[in-house]
């Protein structure tokens, strides 16, 4: 959590609303990698399945070339490839997925 809040700078904000929103995204990131809701996670086991899963997928795209239509996994790709310039752009529009995107790759990156 706190790699993630230092990594987009939210260290100035009030930390309350701050927590609620990351919690919220990364709230997010487990539905849209279908991890169960209805189990209480520590945020290391949480990020682990996330992280497991998100290889997955990504190994299923490359071996079957099948594009899974997530938009937290197109936006990491555009971060892992340094397309800055693009996602200013997408940042804008679709606040969620990238600061998903970016939880991402905070988690993925180790």
């Amino acid at each position: 959590m706190k790699e993630f809040k230092n990594l987009i700078h939210l260290d100035d904000l009030n930390t309350i609303k701050t927590n609620k929103l990351l919690i919220k995204i990364i709230e997010s990131a487990g539905k849209d990698f279908e991890i169960e809701n209805n189990k209480i996670y520590s945020y290391n086991k949480f990020n682990k399945k996330i992280k497991k899963k998100f290889i997955k997928i990504m190994k299923q795209e490359k071996k079957k070339h099948i594009k899974i239509n997530l938009n937290s996994i197109e936006l990491y790709k555009k971060i892992e490839k340094k397309e800055y310039k693009e996602l200013r752009q997408i940042a804008f529009k679709k606040p969620n997925d990238f600061l998903k995107a970016i939880y991402l790759y905070t988690i993925c990156e180790d």
